[in-house]
């Protein structure tokens, strides 16, 4: 186990300083935003100076097994610290955000169908719209179909922003509450209302990221186009956005996937030994709370009713849930009620760790 999530410590290391898009030569962000941001930046060098360290560690003719533990232990926990990405929704809907403005640079705008991808700011190239569209087309929407039986319909924005500081204005704009400026800025891998979607590049490591996060969003776009946005459990709506956006990230990048994958498991799982998970239908405050990625929880519940009854009962479920409702759909889908599943799965989650 050990060795497998070293391996998954280096395949991350190797996506550092691989920026999606370049960044305007200089700007000055609020004081809010600069501070979350040079935590952020000192979060990722403590970590990768820790993994040199356990790299160091292992490449010497006699490692000793107790220094090994300890500074893999200390890589664990700089991992925590920046982890924690995809609270999009939880943190727009806390924040009031019901509509975002229309904003992006008319000459940087690809339309795939009715979806328009365009740049939020001038540090987003032309290049880097085309590879989104692109991401979109390929990928995204193949696998949203496979999963849910719809793509989105209408018209669709999909807006990406380079940086810290043009993100933070556009969403004070959308008339975020300022105090809760940072904590969006440093933790949302981009917020969906509607069928709008804001992407921040700066957050992202390489393509694979941003098929993750399209997809994901989009996800969230179907969704909310089918009226069950509001009308899901919180772990369903994550729970598919996450299962969609890993299996596009997985078809550039399934090492990544595998990485993330045993380290957000390895949260979990402390999480669970000091008794700390929390319920599947908890409430918005409990999830940011957490101290594991919540997200990481749903994913696999979702996961699991995937895999056990198959994707078609699944999709069969949500197209269902727009009439009948999602616990009236979950009961006749499935051999249990909604709430009956959510108590068995917790249980289960707890026992097996």
């Amino acid at each position: 186990m050990k060795g497998s999530w070293l391996a998954g410590i280096i395949l991350i290391l190797h996506s550092f300083g691989q920026p999606v898009a370049d960044a305007p030569p200089s700007w000055h962000a609020p004081p809010a935003v600069t501070q979350i941001a040079q935590q952020l930046e000192q979060a990722f060098q403590e970590f990768e100076n820790d993994c040199n360290k356990l790299l160091d560690l292992v490449s010497g003719k006699a490692v000793d097994l107790a220094d090994f533990n300890r500074q893999l232990e200390k890589v664990e926990q700089d991992f925590d610290q920046i982890q924690r990405a995809f609270l999009e929704e939880k943190l727009a809907h806390r924040a009031g955000i019901r509509q975002l403005p229309k904003t992006g640079l008319e000459s940087r705008r690809e339309a795939i169908g009715s979806i328009q991808v365009a740049a939020g700011d001038r540090g987003v190239s032309a290049g880097t719209v085309h590879a989104a569209a692109g991401l979109i087309r390929n990928m995204a929407l193949p696998v949203i179909e496979k999963q849910i039986g719809h793509v989105p319909a209408g018209e669709v924005r999909v807006v990406l922003f380079s940086t810290e500081r043009t993100y933070a204005n556009a969403l004070l704009r959308a008339g975020i509450q300022p105090d809760l400026l940072p904590e969006i800025v440093a933790q949302t891998g981009g917020v969906t209302v509607g069928s709008d979607i804001w992407i921040p590049l700066y957050a992202l490591q390489d393509q694979s990221d941003l098929a993750n996060v399209l997809t994901h969003e989009l996800t969230h776009v179907v969704l909310n186009q089918m009226g069950l946005g509001e009308r899901l459990p919180t772990w369903i709506n994550e729970g598919i956005a996450w299962f969609d956006g890993r299996e596009a990230q997985n078809r550039i990048n399934p090492g990544k996937v595998r990485a993330e994958e045993r380290a957000l498991s390895e949260q979990l799982n402390r999480a669970v030994r000091a008794g700390a998970l929390v319920p599947l239908s908890s409430d918005t405050d409990a999830i940011l709370q957490a101290p594991y990625n919540v997200e990481w929880q749903d994913y696999l519940a979702v996961d699991y009713l995937i895999r056990t009854y198959g994707p078609e009962t699944f999709k069969a479920f949500l197209n269902d849930a727009v009439r009948q409702g999602p616990e009236r759909s979950f009961a006749a889908h499935y051999p249990m009620t909604l709430g009956q599943y959510e108590a068995s799965f917790q249980a289960a989650l707890a026992a097996s760790r």
